[in-house]
């Protein structure tokens, strides 16, 4: 595989990944960091498509790198959820006490439209939430969030007095 190209050929979903694979996704994402870097852009936060930077193979990739191009955040694996497996529940557990423990700012919780909706319950008061959304204008051109009107992505986080934030706020607090 050629870096810089974007594309990986590789199962993401198994805690095993071939050397060879490795340096293809070691090569890949350094050129990518260089690649964001050369626009000059402030923020330093680390997030993946499909969440892929949270597989234990690929984050001890990354995590030397994010070290080496001062990257100051790093999105958790997903944790606002009612369920899921018993495993990926405990991974999920063990991924974002690691990475809490480090020095990259996170937030407190992660999750979807969806999941806050059915977990805003179990939100700590004046809690850290970073909010997956994915935009999109429907046919009729209303903005929404996949399946979901954003009016009503706006109405529960009104509901809930959110503030919004960026990483760049949070990392002149550090």
């Amino acid at each position: 595989q050629r870096a810089g190209t974007g594309r990986f050929a590789i199962d993401f979903d198994k805690m095993k990944v071939a050397k060879e694979e490795l340096g293809c996704v070691a090569e890949e994402a350094e050129a990518q960091i260089r690649k964001y870097i050369s626009y000059g852009l402030p923020e330093r936060h680390l997030d993946s498509h499909h969440h892929v930077h949270t597989n234990l193979p690929v984050w001890r990739i990354l995590s030397p790198l994010l070290y080496k191009y001062d990257f100051r955040s790093v999105r958790l694996s997903r944790n606002l959820f009612r369920k899921t497996a018993p495993l990926n529940a405990v991974y999920k557990k063990y991924y974002n006490s690691g990475l809490k423990k480090s020095r990259f700012i996170t937030t407190e919780y992660f999750g979807s439209f969806r999941d806050l909706q059915n977990c805003r319950r179990m939100l700590k008061e004046n809690a850290l939430l970073e909010l997956m959304l994915h935009p999109m204008y429907s046919e009729t051109g209303e903005l929404y969030d996949t399946k979901n009107p954003m009016s009503e992505v706006v109405a529960l986080l009104e509901s809930i007095d959110a503030q919004r934030t960026s990483y760049t706020l949070l990392y002149k607090g550090v």
